[in-house]
């Protein structure tokens, strides 16, 4: 008796349920009228425009310039040596310029570690690590 109670409930549901109407509806129509609601009522752009021609391919975060800086002096920077950079130099904290050079070095398979204190960043390549 319960579930003839829960059926009698649901059918009720079922029948007045705007989805029911809509699947109602042929698909042919309803693709029509969602192409022709979304052209009448599109809202028009907030932001400019521009050929896809235009936009740039390359991402040039905002480390780039002193990651490559960095990424030049490890490979030259002799065994048993080690960078010694100024924490007041970096143009981000120390951990987001880390945070870049380790993505970096990582891709082009360059181990190295680092170390600081309160006024430098240190790095240096590790060898033999693997």
């Amino acid at each position: 008796m319960c579930n003839d109670m829960f059926a009698a409930d649901q059918e009720q549901v079922d029948r007045s349920s705007p989805a029911r109407e809509w699947s109602k509806t042929p698909k042919r129509e309803r693709e029509l009228n969602l192409a022709t609601n979304a052209e009448s009522n599109a809202p028009s752009l907030k932001y400019e425009t521009v050929h896809q021609a235009e936009v740039p391919k390359g991402r040039e975060g905002k480390h780039k310039r002193i990651v490559t800086e960095l990424m030049s002096d490890l490979q030259q920077l002799k065994s048993g040596r080690a960078l010694k950079v100024p924490l007041a130099t970096l143009p981000d904290t120390k951990e987001n310029i880390r945070a870049a050079l380790n993505r970096a070095t990582r891709q082009k398979g360059i181990d190295v570690a680092t170390s600081s204190d309160a006024e430098f960043l240190y790095i240096w390549r590790v060898e033999g690590r693997s």
